[in-house]
């Protein structure tokens, strides 16, 4: 694309704020078409009834006092008032301030620490768990509650610009107390921008979300982009099993499911799914987490369906997705989105790599966040001096410029001097038939410094020593496993990444 093209697309998203997802309206086309299905509870909503759902919430809003950039907490569950909670707000020209539902008072008050919240939008379960902090919200919309909602008035107040917050995002906090990410109406809209021009829906898809709506890649790979395209969100029923997964995708249709890799694992082990179940979906999109190249090719060959992926960091939305029709080499994430300047960088020199060779990705663009909310240290240490992002995660470049994820700085393994990739030991075990999961972390050692450590979840009884020679045989000598213990789960996050404790004390 060139610059001039790209200008053009950049300038079109940001004309109008915050309707880069609605524009004006649901439009009488699609007005009575189903926007939302909700498996968990059987309730759905046509574009009209959301549409009039977001005025609704927007106008309780403006009447209690929100406005532009003011804070409103939203913890509901995934469903349709989650969704028209979410663009209420928008409209209202306030700030999303999201908690997780499934939280408690503990993680809630660590979330609210530093905010004056002017309102928060809550459903009668979180209300219920909510308790004495329900008077540090100020006023509550109890938004499930019948009769809550009146008809609803007007407006009020200036709409918000593109360099107004839009929402305060958790980021993923594996390893350690999340952060709250700014994210502007601006990133929020080119970035729905950007994926459109690489990787589209069109308004006769099905889209199957499975992840939180208030994370970043169920908020805006999967709820936004569906609304945008006038599509149908099919919201997975919780928790999700492979055979809830596959009855829900063969009543609705879907066409496009966004998954992440410990789902489609799954699938590809269960004896509940038929090789056709999935047959009718024009592709698979995984995200959320790195998904091996194995296990991509793995569930192409059993289900006939492309399985592709993107990349992305709540700090920078998505940055790279798989075009259509251009899969790439297998575990490729697809290239940088239009507007999106990438490096892989030598952390050892500062210098860019030759194409083909490993380094830390950086990238710079519009999706980018400025920073962390209340944490000025850490915004500084976002992007360097000419406003590049360190991902902190090692790739390499493939010609046409695809890229492939291979690890993470952070969690490379320190052994005997040599760095150890966790994440290419993690997808050879999964490689082996008796492993269903695994995870690498390093293990202290006093001579070796860090010893590299599996734990495993088998589907039946295996010899250890046989997966570490399995192993072993497919790396060089100083990559081998050291260490290995049958656990019997290993704990994940919604996204699908396994929770990481202080390297050498577990899963």
């Amino acid at each position: 694309m060139t610059a001039s093209a790209w200008k053009d697309v950049f300038e079109a998203a940001t004309r109008s704020l915050p309707g880069h997802v609605w524009g004006t309206g649901p439009g009488a086309v699609c007005a009575n078409r189903i926007a939302v299905v909700d498996c968990a509870t059987g309730r759905s909503a046509t574009y009209r009834e959301l549409y009039d759902l977001t005025r609704r919430i927007a106008s309780w809003l403006s009447a209690s006092g929100v406005g532009r950039a003011d804070r409103v907490v939203l913890s509901c569950p995934n469903g349709v008032d989650l969704i028209g909670a979410f663009h209420g707000i928008l409209l209202a020209g306030g700030t999303v301030l999201a908690l997780d539902p499934r939280g408690g008072v503990r993680e809630w008050r660590r979330s609210l620490r530093g905010h004056e919240v002017r309102s928060a939008i809550l459903t009668t379960s979180t209300l219920r768990g909510f308790g004495e902090l329900t008077s540090e919200v100020g006023k509550v919309l109890t938004v499930d509650e019948p009769g809550s909602l009146d008809e609803g008035g007007g407006v009020a107040g200036d709409q918000p610009s593109g360099s107004d917050v839009a929402v305060l995002a958790a980021s993923s906090g594996t390893r350690g107390i999340p952060k709250q990410v700014v994210l502007t109406h601006g990133n929020l809209a080119v970035n729905l921008a950007q994926i459109d021009l690489l990787h589209q829906l069109t308004s006769e898809d099905v889209v199957l979300a499975v992840t939180p709506l208030w994370h970043i890649y169920g908020m805006q790979m999967a709820m936004n982009r569906a609304l945008r395209a006038r599509a149908k969100l099919v919201i997975a029923p919780t928790p999700v099993t492979p055979r809830n997964l596959v009855e829900t995708i063969r009543c609705h249709g879907v066409t496009v499911p966004y998954l992440v890799p410990s789902i489609l694992a799954e699938l590809v082990r269960s004896e509940d799914v038929e090789d056709t179940d999935l047959a009718g979906m024009r592709l698979i999109f995984s995200g959320g987490a790195p998904l091996p190249a194995a296990l991509a090719q793995n569930c192409t060959r059993r289900f006939g369906v492309a399985v592709v992926q993107g990349y992305g960091m709540t700090e920078a939305g998505c940055t790279h997705v798989t075009p259509d029709g251009d899969p790439g080499p297998p575990g490729a994430v697809g290239i940088a989105l239009p507007g999106t300047e990438t490096r892989i960088v030598d952390l050892a020199t500062g210098t860019d790599v030759i194409p083909g060779d490993e380094g830390e990705l950086r990238i710079r663009g519009p999706q980018v966040s400025s920073g962390y909310f209340g944490d000025p240290a850490s915004s500084v240490a976002l992007t360097d001096s000419d406003g590049w992002l360190h991902t902190g995660d090692l790739a390499r470049a493939h010609p046409r410029g695809h890229v492939t994820i291979t690890g993470r700085h952070k969690r490379l393994i320190k052994y005997k001097g040599y760095q150890v990739s966790p994440e290419e030991l993690e997808s050879l075990l999964l490689e082996y038939p008796g492993v269903e999961d695994a995870v690498v972390v390093g293990h202290p050692d006093d001579i070796a410094g860090e010893l590299p450590k599996a734990y495993v979840v088998l589907r039946h009884p295996v010899d250890l020593d046989e997966i570490i020679a399995h192993v072993a045989g497919r790396v060089s000598p100083h990559n081998k496993l050291r260490l290995i213990e049958e656990v019997d789960s290993i704990p994940r996050n919604a996204m699908g990444k396994p929770r990481l404790r202080a390297q050498g004390k577990g899963v």
